[in-house]
């Protein structure tokens, strides 16, 4: 799945307002331990516990 393709679906889920892509994402981008850093492609921020379940769904298996 094409990672545009992969941020549509999670703000299919979740909400566009949930899915952060722009600005600064530092704050996610570096591990517990200060030590690792990567590059977030986004940063989801379910708005609440019922939607977790689809997000954690199995997904199709023509997906």
């Amino acid at each position: 799945m094409p990672p545009t393709a992969f941020l549509d679906r999670l703000r299919q889920i979740v909400g566009a307002n949930h899915v952060l892509t722009d600005g600064d994402l530092i704050a996610w981008e570096q591990d517990w331990r200060r030590r690792e850093r990567g590059k977030a492609l986004a940063v989801v921020r379910p708005p609440a516990r019922r939607r977790w379940r689809a997000w954690f769904a199995p997904a199709p298996k023509n997906a």
